[in-house]
């Protein structure tokens, strides 16, 4: 019973504060002058709210900003990349998983290796903590399973189906 008391009693004295601000010292070759202790106070005065700042305005960014001049090869790079994203769209399909580790360069050698072999697009996802190997962009579910049994035959022997967004090109 009297550690309890102890501890309690510990604590109380612990918990008083100290009722004056200390203020930093500046340790000078040891000259009290008090120029030099008045730098060290605080101008507690002082009310942000008081401050006549400029009001930001935060415009919405467009492509191209109006000053910016637009070169004949930007936009031929631009249509470009919108032909390209005509080409190519995200839908819901099948990839065949060949491989999952923790290690990223076990996964890139694993990605390289089955590109090889496969003759088939080879993704890697990042889903934490693993790096998951991953072949094929598939709408049908049939070709999918085709991949697989191609993968299996190869020494891929934990291969799988799995549903996941593919990148489907027109």
């Amino acid at each position: 019973m009297k550690p309890y008391f102890l501890n309690i009693f510990i604590l109380l004295i612990s918990c008083t504060g100290v009722k004056e601000t200390v203020a930093p010292r500046i340790e000078s070759e040891g000259s009290n002058d008090p120029e030099k202790q008045e730098k060290v106070r605080f101008d507690e005065s002082f009310d942000p709210l008081t401050l006549n700042d400029d009001t930001w305005v935060i415009e919405k960014k467009s492509h191209l900003h109006k000053n910016q001049m637009v070169t004949s090869v930007e936009t031929d790079e631009r249509d470009a990349a919108d032909e390209k994203e005509m080409k190519e769209q995200i839908v819901f399909g099948f990839r065949v998983q060949l491989y999952s580790t923790t290690d990223y360069y076990m996964a890139l050698g694993v990605r390289d290796e089955a590109g090889s072999k496969l003759q088939d697009d080879i993704y890697v996802d990042y889903e934490q903590p693993y790096y998951k190997v991953r072949a094929g962009n598939f709408t049908m579910r049939e070709n999918a399973e085709e991949i697989k049994n191609i993968a299996k035959s190869l020494g891929y022997t934990d291969a799988w189906v799995i549903q996941t967004n593919v990148l489907l090109k027109k």
